[in-house]
């Protein structure tokens, strides 16, 4: 009988009934996706300190396709108060063109 207990304890995960399958094939999903989720945090956790020191101190470029006076009028007042209220973020108003030259 302790022989028949030993091996029971060994296979643990050994299935009897569909509730056990279900509970054994859940965990092992649970800690392979828990796994996975860890791994991909680390790897991508510093991914964006480093561009975010590159880009500080940069204006942002705000490229504007309107060709009607009012629309750019309305464009460049926008930037202005965006500009006056985010003195620590500023942005820059660019006129665009339709042949995509000024976006990059």
């Amino acid at each position: 009988m302790q022989e028949y207990e030993s091996y029971k304890t060994v296979r643990m995960c050994e299935p009897y009934t569909t509730v056990e399958i279900m509970n054994c094939k859940t965990h092992k999903i649970l800690f392979l996706l828990n796994l996975t989720a860890m791994i991909l945090l680390l790897i991508f956790s510093g991914c964006q300190s480093a561009n975010e020191q590159d880009d500080a101190g940069k204006p942002l470029r705000f490229v504007s396709l309107a060709w009607q006076e009012q629309s750019v009028a309305a464009h460049k007042d926008i930037v202005e108060q965006w500009n006056t209220a985010h003195p620590e973020t500023p942005v820059e108003y660019v006129q665009g063109t339709w042949d995509r030259s000024t976006i990059t």
